[in-house]
């Protein structure tokens, strides 16, 4: 007499997480106050408006394999450079170089996310970029971001090598400040919505232990 063993209820599959999330570019900008109006044309400050979109998995996707899907787009044999990237790269090519970067940076950006009714951005430390997005955002917060290119030019080069991060950038008018020996405060300018249609936000960087 055969004995049938009992069956074991296989744990359900992982629910995908996928969306549409928009990408943006943030500028710091310049202090203008004395500018002469003629010279300070619309430089972008700010967020910028959507620039493209991913359909992504927040469950599967990284933010460093997010990279190539923004900057190129597959065509036949060869992946070309994308619109979307282009129009990084035109925001870009005309801030400011604040922190005097070496020419090969300026192309050069970090992540961040910004909430899509919000002016407060979370700044990503590259250490992090191998997390899943999910794991960055919350379990169901991704759903209310949108994403952002920070060029280097606009972040201190230590924000890069330091392991610790600080936790906020609050609205001051000032440029963005830092102290190389140990990251303790950066602070930035609301720039006034000028020409280029582009809001100045109050920032948030999220600590990376």
């Amino acid at each position: 007499m055969s004995t049938r063993e009992p069956s074991v209820e296989k744990p359900p599959a992982e629910k995908d997480l996928q969306f549409n999330i928009y990408i943006r570019v943030f500028g710091e900008g310049d202090n203008f106050t004395h500018s002469h109006g003629y010279l300070v044309d619309d430089m972008p400050t700010g967020i910028s408006p959507p620039i493209g979109r991913l359909h992504i998995d927040a469950r599967k996707h990284t933010l460093q394999q997010l990279r190539p899907m923004i900057e190129y787009k597959r065509q036949g044999h060869m992946d070309r450079r994308s619109l979307m990237f282009q129009e990084a790269l035109f925001i870009m090519n005309r801030l400011p170089n604040i922190y005097n970067r070496p020419k090969e940076e300026l192309v050069k950006y970090s992540f961040g996310f910004v909430l899509k009714e919000g002016t407060e951005v979370k700044l990503i430390h590259p250490a992090r970029e191998t997390e899943m997005i999910a794991n960055l955002l919350g379990a169901v917060d991704f759903f209310s971001y949108d994403l952002i290119l920070i060029p280097w030019s606009q972040i201190p080069p230590a924000f890069q090598t330091e392991s610790t991060v600080v936790e906020t950038i609050e609205e001051e008018t000032g440029a963005l400040e830092t102290d190389a020996a140990e990251v303790s405060s950066l602070e930035v300018s609301d720039q006034a919505k000028g020409n280029s249609g582009v809001d100045g936000p109050t920032r948030y960087v999220e600590k990376c232990d």
